[in-house]
This record gives structure tokens, C-alpha cells and sequence, in this order.
């Protein structure tokens, strides 16, 4: 006899958005240069799983600060900035690097991309 067929929406999957603040811990960050990015690796606890979100930061240049980063991730990412789930200095430091990396490139390509 055959198998039913199943449907996408037969299978049950848990949503990063349907999370709770509670059930989500982040653990370690990792960057990208190119494209500029910061990948956020965060475990919840309820289904004992790892997951990584990337935060994407492609109009980022060597002249862009990071302020005005910050803001930008902020706004584009919020659930992962609420309640102080990650700590400002961490983010700053990433930024820091990833503008110094960008700007380096931008010396030896002579690139210049628009501001962020």
C-alpha cells in the first residue's frame, strides 16, 4: 500500500518567531567580512537546539559609524536586541572590527560604497 502524502503544512515546526524572550539564549558571535555580517548562534532551551541568524550589514562602508550600525541592526532585528539579550559592548566590538576590515578593503580596491 502507498503512503499518504505529506504536506508542507502537515509538519510542525516551531518558529524563531513564535519563541518566547525566556526560551532564547544567545551563545556565541561569529563575523563575515564580505558581505559585511554578524552571525548570532543562540541555543533554546525548550527544544535543546542550536540556531544560527545572520545580520546582514551590506550597505556598511569604512566611513560608516557605529552608531548609526547599531540603529540599523536594531531596527532590522529587534527580537535579538530586546531585554538586553545581547550586550552593547559585544555588538560595538564587532562593529568596530567589521568597519576597520571594510575600510582596509576599501584602501586596497579604491572602492567606495554608499554609506549605510
Amino acid at each position: 500500500m502507498y503512503a499518504p502524502f505529506v504536506k508542507a503544512s502537515d509538519k510542525v515546526k516551531k518558529d524563531v518567531a513564535d519563541l518566547s524572550l525566556s526560551d532564547f539564549q544567545p551563545k556565541r558571535f561569529a563575523l563575515n567580512y564580505d558581505p559585511p555580517m554578524i552571525i548570532l548562534e543562540y541555543l533554546v532551551p525548550s527544544t535543546g537546539k542550536l540556531y544560527h541568524h545572520k545580520m546582514k550589514l551590506r550597505r556598511l562602508t569604512g566611513n560608516s559609524t557605529v552608531a548609526e550600525a547599531i540603529r540599523y541592526l536594531q531596527k532590522r532585528h529587534p527580537l535579538y536586541f530586546i531585554d538586553g539579550k545581547i550586550r552593547a559592548d559585544q555588538i560595538t566590538e564587532l562593529l568596530e572590527r567589521l568597519i576597520y576590515r571594510v575600510k582596509q578593503n576599501e584602501e586596497l580596491t579604491g572602492k567606495k560604497k554608499e554609506n549605510i
